[in-house]
């Protein structure tokens, strides 16, 4: 049965509306790539206002910048607050952004990677012939375990910020000849910035190029990050006025302490900068106008961590904890800290520089950088709290209690002496002995300190910027026990000596 004529006028007009739909849909395709046929997603820009001002209000933080970035698109880009020369913070400030300079470092070993120039499993002793670690172990270390972390060189045997400063990369190599591997290669992580100093001399002897005409000419100048640098020195650090440190809950302009950076912390940058930065990544290493700065295969390899544990790929790291999938990585000086965040399964990036630097506190660019994800998933951020001045002041009342303990014991050191000058002498050291503990402890604090927060070696110059309160508050014990076993001992000697006790009446 053949059908009506008016049901094959409709089927004939549903097929050439049909067939319109298809050549329209692919001319769009062909015009328009995917990544520029997306329409920016919405952000509430008034909300991210609303939580960085809140934020600032909270933590008494002077000034930030935020880039906020969608696959090959720009979302957001905003300063806030102030810098210590009373300006106004914009998206053109400039920042140190700390370790967040080992992903730039890592991807201009990749891109040498990617022109064949270099091999990831090749010893880096083969392109570096002065990268000679003592011991057997380091002529077999690789570009892939410097770039891993996993070489075996550490904090533990050479705690490079505490020894002479190099001048120059080519130095920052050679001076560690006298390091040794803690552990064979690739056997254990252990976070360590000499590892991307001698990457980027690797860059530099590979390219036959300073390493910072290196990523001016290929990371910078195609990435159009027209206001980036890297930096020798943090003292190198020229007309960016001072970061701030928190003492006792409140931000204080000071000068970063001297340390040799580059490669590992040096690059200073912008908010504007760093969204053209997170756009690379988010977008298999193109640039915003579509130019391959490094290919697809490079990201990915700078991307994947080795195994699951600690999750360090190169130059970062790749976080599940949260129930979500991010890379990251926190850059800190004193003075000043950064982070920046990708997330790959809604191709969002996030960049935040802060003007105060790392301390005893939560690190503000971390908490900022928490809000703004949940801003993007459509919650509420909340803005961070006071937990700096918490700290400082329980350190500051602890400061008070130790004065006070101090004085009390001063003041009774003769009762002390008189209940116990027939007690051998070795009996009296030991109970004076636990008064020398704020001694060792001052002396020891620069280890201590990396042991506690398992970090990057530091330095005395570092905790005075960074740790003020914690300082005090044992330079106080220290003040107060020398006075006490002082004043007991003195008090002893007066009563074996037979000198009569000013504490006694006298008698007529």
């Amino acid at each position: 049965m053949s059908p009506s004529p008016s049901r094959k006028t409709t089927s004939l007009a549903g097929l050439w509306r049909y067939g319109v739909l298809l050549v329209v849909t692919a001319l769009i395709g062909f015009l328009c790539p995917p990544g520029l046929a997306s329409a920016a997603p919405v952000l509430d820009g008034a909300a991210v206002d609303r939580f960085m001002a809140d934020h600032l209000e909270s933590t008494g933080l002077p000034g930030a910048a935020i880039a906020i970035t969608h696959r090959d698109q720009v979302v957001y880009l905003r300063g806030y607050g102030h810098n210590s020369a009373g300006d106004r913070v914009t998206a053109d400030s400039l920042f140190p952004v700390g370790s967040v300079s080992k992903s730039f470092t890592a991807l201009a070993v990749m891109q040498l990677v990617d022109a064949g120039r270099l091999e990831l499993d090749t010893p880096v002793q083969r392109y570096l012939p002065d990268f000679a670690p003592r011991g057997s172990r380091s002529a077999s270390i690789t570009v892939r375990q410097l770039l891993n972390q996993t070489s075996g060189l550490s904090d533990q045997t050479f705690p490079d910020a505490r020894g002479p400063q190099p001048a120059s990369l080519q130095e920052s190599v050679t001076r560690l000849r006298s390091a040794e591997p803690a552990t064979a290669p690739g056997e254990s992580w252990s976070y360590y910035n000499p590892h991307y100093h001698v990457a980027a001399r690797l860059v530099e002897v590979v390219a036959q190029t300073p390493f910072t005409d290196y990523l001016n000419r290929h990371v910078f100048g195609p990435l159009k990050m027209a206001s980036s640098v890297t930096l020798n020195n943090t003292r190198d650090l020229h007309g960016v006025p001072k970061g701030y440190a928190y003492v006792y809950g409140r931000a204080v302009a000071r000068s970063e302490p001297a340390q040799f950076v580059n490669g590992s912390h040096g690059v200073v940058s912008t908010a504007h900068d760093m969204a053209q930065w997170l756009v690379l990544h988010n977008n298999r290493g193109k640039s915003m106008d579509g130019a391959q700065v490094v290919s697809p295969q490079a990201i990915d390899a700078l991307h994947t961590p080795p195994k699951p544990e600690p999750g360090y790929a190169m130059g970062w790291f790749a976080n599940t904890d949260d129930g979500r999938n991010e890379l990251t990585h926190d850059g800190a000086w004193f003075t000043f800290t950064a982070n920046q965040t990708l997330l790959p399964e809604t191709g969002y990036g996030i960049a935040v520089l802060a003007n105060v630097g790392i301390g005893l506190g939560v690190s503000d660019t971390s908490v900022i950088t928490e809000g703004l994800i949940t801003l993007i998933e459509g919650g509420t951020p909340q803005p961070g709290s006071k937990s700096t001045l918490v700290v400082h002041l329980v350190l500051a009342g602890m400061t008070l209690l130790t004065i006070a303990a101090g004085v009390r014991g001063a003041l009774r050191s003769r009762l002390w002496a008189r209940h116990r000058s027939n007690r051998p002498i070795w009996r009296l050291c030991l109970r004076l002995l636990p008064y020398g503990i704020p001694l060792v402890v001052l002396w020891w604090l620069p280890p201590i300190v990396d042991a506690v927060f398992n970090g990057p070696a530091i330095t005395w110059p570092q905790i005075m910027v960074g740790g003020i309160p914690l300082v005090v508050w044992i330079v106080s014990g220290v003040v107060m026990s020398v006075a006490v076993v002082g004043l007991r001992c003195v008090a002893l000697l007066r009563l074996r000596a037979g000198a009569p006790d000013p504490a006694q009446p006298k008698h007529t």
